[in-house]
């Protein structure tokens, strides 16, 4: 089965995703700074869901520490899911203790990415640069094949 032009834009459509979430990560790694983050609460928020699933959205009410600065702020988890609640609260935050948690120093306002728990990483980061070039090279080598088939016909 051949590669139609829409199978085309797919394959380099997604090789362009990972390509922009693998350099967004990897800036993130390169310049991200380190806070300390005190748990005041955890609410989860319940919503029902596509096929009428329960899906939940947790919210950190946090106090930030960062360079002699305290903020309170909200850190809500994107996306949400079918969590249960003892499946939730076995992440081993604990209310009223501190953790770190990590914040891009030029993203002041940027709600896209706000503190958060998990640390970048350059390892991520790599591995969706290696998954774009992968897509990309598919993309290209079935369009070369496509287009030598062709050819190839066309003297026949």
């Amino acid at each position: 089965m051949r590669c139609s032009g829409y199978c085309s834009i797919f394959i380099y459509g997604f090789a362009l995703m990972l390509a922009l979430a693998g350099t967004t990560e990897l800036y993130r790694s390169k310049e991200f700074i380190i806070g300390q983050c005190q748990i005041n609460s955890i609410i989860m928020i319940r919503k029902v869901g596509p096929k009428g699933r329960d899906v939940f959205f947790k919210h950190w009410n946090v106090t930030v520490i960062y360079e002699n600065e305290i903020d309170n702020i909200l850190i809500i988890t994107p996306g949400g899911g079918t969590y249960n609640l003892e499946r939730f609260t076995s992440r081993n935050y604990q209310i009223n203790e501190i953790y770190p948690c990590y914040h891009s120093p030029y993203n002041t306002t940027d709600k896209e990415w706000d503190w958060q728990w998990t640390e970048p990483k350059k390892q991520r980061a790599y591995g969706y640069l290696t998954g774009a070039l992968a897509f990309f090279i598919c993309g290209t080598v079935e369009k070369l094949t496509e287009a030598l088939t062709s050819v190839w016909l066309s003297i026949l």
